[in-house]
């Protein structure tokens, strides 16, 4: 089985080109709108999109993290295949986090060092721990994120790290 080992590269002071439209990215503006009201979705936090790492429900181009000005629970938002792009950059984000690429290093699930152990990480089996968080949730295990992920300031999640998995619909979801 195969795991995909998260870390950022920063996007200097230059936007995203229109080859990496579809980056998943952390910080900056969102590449696509999301179809509910600006207003009211919070703060854009990060996007991750549905491919070979993460395939879920056909219809959905990518997910969008997004989280309230207190810094409450992640609120993730299916982006729909249709999505217009984000051409007015007039949605909400976060001022402390740095734009980042997000980039993978695929490595076999045998494969495991001791500093892993609090990597960020897609794919893969999850610990026992979050095994039976998943479970206890009647999802099925993603990926997990640490707060650390993003060098010079945490994601602001809250909590040392957020469980992702897929609902019986294929949605993401955070647990």
């Amino acid at each position: 089985m195969k795991k995909h080992i998260m870390g950022v590269v920063k996007i200097e002071d230059e936007l995203v080109s229109d080859s990496q439209i579809y980056v998943d990215k952390i910080g900056g503006d969102p590449t696509h709108l999301p179809p509910e009201d600006i207003d009211v979705i919070g703060y854009f936090v990060m996007q991750i999109y549905n491919n070979e790492r993460i395939s879920g429900n056909k219809d959905v181009l990518c997910w969008q993290f997004y989280q309230d000005e207190f810094g409450g629970p992640m609120d993730v938002i299916d982006i729909p295949r249709d999505a217009k792009l984000n051409t007015s950059k007039q949605i909400k984000k976060r001022r402390w986090i740095d734009e980042y690429l997000i980039k993978y290093e695929e490595i076999e699930e045998n494969i495991v060092n001791e500093k892993e152990e609090y990597i960020s990480v897609i794919g893969g089996k999850p610990n026992e721990l979050i095994k039976e968080d998943c479970e206890n949730e009647n999802a099925q295990y993603v990926g997990i994120i640490y707060d650390d992920l993003c060098p010079y300031g945490d994601l602001g999640l809250g909590y040392d790290y957020m469980i992702l998995a897929k609902d019986s619909e294929g949605s993401l979801v955070v647990i």
